[in-house]
């Protein structure tokens, strides 16, 4: 869910009267029997003939507008996609993978994905190249939880 979309419902709640209560674990998750795998085909690099702009390019251009922000964190899959110019298959008919990014100011990135995906050599190179440290997905909440320790600012976009 959006945040915005999480905190206009979160007044309407607190105008009525109606709290909400976090849980530690998704409720779904928890009952879905006979639950597919979660893909795991390989994710590629898109040629920059098709890009049309270098990753390290887009952290520049990133990093300029966030401000005092030292972080932002995005869950948009097609944004991760579009900035670290890579493709998947976990979408049918949507060439995205499952992940999440962390873009920092200072031009690196973050990347929370099933590494298993990640399998060539060349692709290992090109990640390296462009500055991406390799996380496992479900890291995410806990390397969000160290920085925030650190007391960064980390931009979100709400929509």
């Amino acid at each position: 869910m959006p945040a915005a979309t999480f905190e206009q419902r979160q007044k309407y709640f607190d105008k009525n009267d109606i709290q909400l209560v976090s849980t530690p674990h998704n409720l779904v998750d928890s009952i879905w029997e006979d639950r597919p795998l979660k893909p795991s085909e390989p994710v590629w690099n898109l040629e920059f003939k098709y890009s049309g702009s270098f990753a390290l390019r887009k952290y520049e251009q990133i990093g300029c507008r966030m401000g005092d922000n030292q972080m932002m964190l995005v869950t948009a899959l097609d944004d991760i996609a579009w900035i670290l110019n890579l493709r998947g298959n976990d979408i049918s008919f949507n060439p995205l993978f499952f992940s999440y990014l962390i873009v920092h100011k200072e031009g690196k990135c973050d990347l929370f994905i099933d590494q298993a995906k990640i399998s060539s050599p060349e692709l290992k190179e090109y990640l390296d190249s462009i500055k991406v440290t390799l996380y496992n997905y479900d890291e995410i909440e806990s390397k969000l939880t160290q920085y925030a320790a650190t007391k960064p600012r980390i931009s979100v976009d709400k929509n």
